[in-house]
């Protein structure tokens, strides 16, 4: 026997981080004129395949055996009547869509979608490496997402790459207290918001030019900013080597050696506020405290520094990071209170200022701001929640393109099967 199982399912988020699945019809066709009851003990049902987002990926369903969700359907009709048995097809047929269409979904069609969505949310340690040969211990940062919002619509004029899903996550960021400070909580960019928290922070709209897209807030970023620093993760020392060769200085221009100690006395914070929108990674109060050597003088230095480094969300080869603007300076003021530096001639001075603003503003801190946010995970659909499919399987995205917009880093790309 041949048949067609279409169904429609109510989805929504129920408030609390899950999603309820409920089926909102169906209908089964029969293909063949005739149905055998002999085998009806042995019944299953051939699933096919599902093709996800559009044919990027082809999944082969399998069979669900449906005779164990019938009790005893074969004892219903008499033995030794198969001479009569078209005239119980109407009724059989029924009973098989029944069977396959009941409100507790014995096929688990809709398990299987509320597991595909559920999926997404994630549940992990980050691993954020280290960023220098004086930082040893890397922060235990912990991710946690909790889906608040869902909706689906359907593509137009079968436009696969309209419509679709749209899933909204909260975010959590956290760690183990590592410093000794007691802030008022994560430094936010929605302080500038004009009439409230939130006027500004609804998701942009998604272009639908690509079958994937992913927009992740600004704040949700700097709460993962406050975590790693709340674990000490900011607070290293480094030296010369540990300064990509990028960003060394022309020989002349910096102190000939350097070592010094951060302790950052607030969190770094991602922000566009600003009268451009340019898209800043700024921190204050940073207390640098170390040594050099500029010549043949050696010194002691303790100083405090602000840095304001303008950044574009840009894709490059190796993906989405952020990148110094072009044609924009970075800012680093210092500011020297202690040490025998403050003896030391004013040439001398300009070159370890040079050397530091080169090392902190031009390279260690956006880079580790870059390490911090490639550790979060990427969209992804784990298609390991399917039925049948192979445990690990999953549709990634393929960044190719990136922007900063409204509070959101958006991320958009093509279907990547693993």
């Amino acid at each position: 026997k041949r048949m067609t199982l279409e169904t429609e399912y109510f989805i929504s988020s129920d408030g609390q981080g899950g999603v309820d699945v409920e089926l909102a019809d169906g209908s089964v066709t029969f293909h063949d004129s005739e149905i055998d009851l002999q085998p009806i003990a042995d019944m299953t049902v051939d699933l096919g395949d599902v093709q996800v987002l559009g044919g990027a990926l082809s999944l082969d369903l399998g069979t669900v055996d449906v005779s164990r969700f019938v009790d005893r359907i074969s004892d219903v009709i008499e033995p030794g009547i198969n001479s009569l048995l078209e005239r119980f097809q109407g009724n059989l047929e029924g009973l098989i869509t029944n069977v396959l269409l009941n409100p507790n979904d014995p096929l688990s069609v809709a398990e299987l979608l509320e597991d595909l969505i559920l999926a997404m949310g994630v549940d992990t340690p980050l691993e954020i490496p280290t960023m220098s040969s004086a930082h040893f211990d890397p922060p235990q940062v912990r991710l946690q997402t909790e889906l608040s919002e869902i909706n689906f619509s359907a593509p137009l004029d079968y436009n696969i790459r309209t419509g679709g899903m749209v899933a909204v996550f909260s975010s959590r960021s956290s760690a183990p207290r590592g410093v000794s400070r007691d802030p008022l909580g994560s430094i936010l960019r929605n302080g500038c918001y004009a009439s409230s928290l939130l006027a500004d922070a609804a998701m942009p709209p998604l272009t639908e030019f690509f079958p994937m897209e992913f927009a992740q807030s600004i704040d949700a970023i700097n709460q993962g900013l406050f975590a790693t620093w709340w674990d000490g993760g900011f607070n290293f020392a480094f030296r010369p080597s540990d300064i990509a060769p990028s960003s060394v200085l022309p020989a002349g221009i910096g102190v000939d050696t350097f070592l010094t100690a951060m302790d950052f006395l607030v969190p770094p914070i991602l922000s566009s506020c600003n009268e451009d929108g340019q898209l800043m990674l700024e921190v204050a109060d940073i207390a640098l405290s170390g040594d050099f050597i500029d010549g043949d003088e050696a010194h002691t230095y303790t100083m405090y520094a602000t840095a304001r480094v303008p950044v574009n969300w840009q894709h490059t080869e190796s993906g989405p990071t952020l990148a110094p603007a072009a044609g924009v300076d970075a800012y680093l003021g210092l500011d020297l209170v202690a040490g025998s530096a403050l003896g030391a001639t004013p040439e001398s001075l300009a070159r370890l200022e040079a050397s530091i603003t080169s090392a902190l503003a031009g390279d260690l801190l956006p880079r580790y701001v870059n390490a911090i946010m490639a550790a979060y995970p990427t969209v992804s659909l784990d298609l390991g929640a399917l039925y049948r499919v192979e445990q690990g399987a999953a549709l990634n995205m393929s960044p190719s393109e990136t922007e900063s917009q409204n509070g959101f880093l958006v991320t958009r790309g093509e279907t990547a099967p693993n």
